[in-house]
This record gives structure tokens, C-alpha cells and sequence, in this order.
């Protein structure tokens, strides 16, 4: 681990223990607010200091890219799961809603590059007869 993202974590860590410790102390305090405090203030740090930010998105990314490599199988197996159970009319309409101007752009392309591939080989053809 980092050194900056090292003091970022321990920091927030120990203000959570501080947090749990007064909340188990006297569970009518309004301990759980110091807690939801330490993440906002752990939030806050992380968006304005950028070195800490970026140690944080590569320690993110190295442990997600880690987790899925390990269980890729089962990643894979939960994916084609939750696809085969979709509808594909409703997959259809929510996958043009969220791509939508996009979508229109791409099957243009399709189609233009379709089109000048089949007179490509039209003309090979022709060429070659």
C-alpha cells in the first residue's frame, strides 16, 4: 500500500474505532453521527487531494482487477445467468434508451462500412472473373 493512501486509511479507520467506541458507550449519544462525519470528512479529503485520490483509484482498481481475475469463472457464470433471464424486447428498449443517439450513430457506421465492404469484394470479383 501507498504511504498516502496508507495514512488515509489509518486515519479513517481510527476515527471510526473512536466513533464505535463512544456509540457502545452510550448507544443514546448521537455517536453515529461522529461516524457518518469521519466518512464525509474521509469523502472530502479524498476529493481535494489528488495524490490520495489517485492512490486510492489504483488501489481500487488493482483489488477489483484481482478479485474478478480470481473469480472470473464465476463472474462469467453470474453474467450469462442474469442475461438469459433478461427479456429481450425490454433489454432492447432500455439498451437504446441509455446508448440512444449512439446507437444511431453506430448501425450508420454498420452500414456504410457493410456497404463499401461488399463493393470491395463486388469488385474483387468482377476484377478477378
Amino acid at each position: 500500500m501507498r504511504p498516502l493512501f496508507g495514512e488515509f486509511a489509518a486515519s479513517l479507520w481510527h476515527s471510526a474505532q473512536k466513533a464505535a467506541a463512544r456509540y457502545s458507550a452510550n448507544p443514546d449519544a448521537k455517536s453515529p453521527d461522529a461516524l457518518e462525519q469521519a466518512i464525509i470528512t474521509a469523502g472530502e479529503a479524498l476529493l481535494t487531494n489528488k495524490a490520495v485520490l489517485d492512490e486510492f483509484e489504483e488501489f481500487l482498481t488493482r483489488m477489483i482487477s484481482s478479485a474478478v481475475e480470481q473469480h472470473r469463472h464465476e463472474v462469467s457464470e453470474f453474467l450469462a445467468q442474469t442475461v438469459s433471464r433478461w427479456d429481450p424486447e425490454v433489454a432492447s428498449q432500455r439498451l437504446e434508451l441509455v446508448v440512444g443517439r449512439d446507437l444511431q450513430f453506430i448501425r450508420i457506421n454498420g452500414t456504410l462500412v457493410g456497404g463499401l465492404v461488399g463493393l470491395l469484394i463486388y469488385t474483387i470479383s468482377l476484377l478477378l472473373s
